[in-house]
């Protein structure tokens, strides 16, 4: 069950980017093996022989964040993203031009 999940979250996720085009998307991540909570506009899915994971930059932390098959992603609206991270959309992508 856990790897059908996988790739429905992966194949919605290309849906979305493909869909989106341009427009900056906002992802509310969570480790499900940690039921930590991230947030971010800008992810990296992979798939390896050993399964799925994440790598993103953190918006609330500025930190980057890799989580390995345990996750899930849900795609928020822009006001519930400025809102959890408690920043605008300008001070968010400040963060990310650091990088």
């Amino acid at each position: 069950m856990r790897s059908f999940r996988s790739v429905a979250t992966l194949a919605l996720l290309a849906g979305t980017l493909v869909l989106g085009g341009c427009q900056l998307a906002h992802y509310r991540v969570t480790d499900t093996s940690s039921d930590k909570t991230y947030y971010t506009t800008n992810q990296v899915l992979t798939q390896s022989s050993s399964g799925h994971r994440i790598k993103f930059t953190d918006a609330k932390s500025g930190k980057k964040v890799t989580i390995y098959q345990t996750f899930d992603i849900e795609v928020i609206t822009a006001g519930d993203f400025e809102t959890a991270v408690g920043m605008t959309g300008n001070e968010v992508a400040s963060i990310y031009d650091q990088e």
